[in-house]
């Protein structure tokens, strides 16, 4: 019986001696995962890094092109102001009331439109640089 006993006993110091080691193993295969894991997190974080920069990219060259825009109406307001001074001149020589003609009238209507538009075009061009 003495002999039962030593195997039973060898049996179970054995067996808490094997799920240590299971319990370390899950442990180092959890450590594994994560360093093997480092890899794809920083691929993807540099995949990210590369949409900002061509999202950046993207927004900075939509802010040049909205100032231009807004230059371009600013051109088109002062071409108008010349038009409409000449047309006045014009009329005024003939002695008729530029007012009377409606084209006239709703060109004066666009420039201040134009003008508007200026202003518009440089606060959306303002607004995204906030962002940036």
């Amino acid at each position: 019986m003495n002999t039962r006993k030593t195997v039973y006993n060898k049996l179970f110091t054995e067996k808490v001696e094997l799920a240590k080691h299971e319990v370390e193993l899950a442990v180092i295969d959890d450590i594994k995962a994560y360093s093997n894991g480092y890899a794809k997190y920083i691929s993807e974080l540099e995949g990210l890094k590369q949409r900002g920069d061509r999202l950046k990219t993207e927004l900075n060259d939509t802010i040049s092109a909205i100032y231009k825009w807004g230059g371009l109406g600013s051109s088109m307001a002062d071409d108008m102001v010349a038009l409409l001074n000449n047309f006045e001149k014009q009329a005024k020589d003939l002695g008729i009331d530029p007012k009377a003609s409606a084209d006239y009238v709703n060109g004066r209507k666009k420039f201040v439109d134009y003008a508007k538009a200026e202003d518009t075009a440089k606060a959306i061009a303002n607004s995204y640089i906030k962002i940036r």
